[in-house]
């Protein structure tokens, strides 16, 4: 009889295999290298929609050429220099067709209007404080700025849920070989410096040797400490009878 020792899991037989139920959580959700991306991604995520998105100003993605118009007024207009450039940043106010004043800011590389002049504002009718000076740039850089972020908001969301589904998968798999798999031993044959590092130490990849009826099968892991493994000759290792090759040491689930 072949015992297992998954901590925290208890003894496992060939016959009887047992995961706790938080266990399945950590190997499904929290595992090292999807689980740490995914979460990772999720954290940025979030911090950007909670502490920037927020406070964008969303007007130049609901305004075009074609919104409603109504006239408003200038009350202030700042110059404003950085590394060599001039921009306008030009306060005006409006009242909706309702009767609802709106307090707006508009950019221009020029100064085309003066104080108390009147000018045509472009508003999306349901948010009224997306709006802007008809001609003029609704933030400070005429680049989209908000779109972009926007665009990485998404792109991370999209990250995270592909990491999540991916170390999900992985999960799976692990449980299954857990569940079913059958139970040999791998030996050191060979190490070999891996291009990447992990901070400031160097990688290595850590081939070990397996054989399943006559056959021999290699399963590699990466570690940046590769002299605890040269001397294994018994590292204990679940494979798929079906597919050998689909195999997972089990010291690293």
């Amino acid at each position: 009889m072949v015992y297992l020792n998954f901590y925290p899991y208890r003894q496992m037989t060939n016959l009887q295999r047992y995961v706790p139920f938080f266990s399945r959580v950590r190997i499904l959700f929290f595992a090292k290298n999807y689980g740490f991306l995914a979460w990772s991604m999720l954290v940025m995520t979030i911090s950007l929609f909670y502490f920037m998105l927020p406070d964008q100003d969303y007007s130049p993605l609901y305004l075009h050429s074609e919104s409603p118009t109504v006239m408003g007024k200038i009350t202030h207009i700042q110059r404003i220099e950085t590394e060599g450039s001039v921009r306008y940043k030009f306060s005006y106010t409006f009242t909706t067709p309702e009767g609802k004043p709106i307090k707006g800011i508009a950019y221009s590389s020029e100064k085309k209007y003066k104080k108390d002049n009147e000018v045509p504002i472009l508003y999306y009718p349901t948010k009224p404080s997306y709006c802007k000076i008809k001609g003029l740039d609704a933030q400070y850089s005429s680049f989209n700025t908000t779109l972009i972020q926007l665009i990485f908001f998404s792109f991370g969301v999209g990250s995270s849920v592909f990491a999540f589904y991916k170390g999900y998968q992985d999960g799976l798999n692990k449980l299954e070989l857990i569940a079913n798999g059958e139970i040999c031993y791998g030996v050191y044959f060979d190490c070999q410096k891996d291009d990447e590092k992990d901070k400031e130490n160097d990688l290595y990849r850590v081939f070990f040797e397996y054989e399943i009826d006559g056959e021999r099968y290699e399963l590699i892991t990466t570690t940046s400490n590769p002299d605890k493994f040269k001397h294994l000759t018994n590292r204990v290792i679940l494979y798929d009878r079906q597919n050998p090759k689909h195999a997972v040491f089990q010291d690293e689930i």
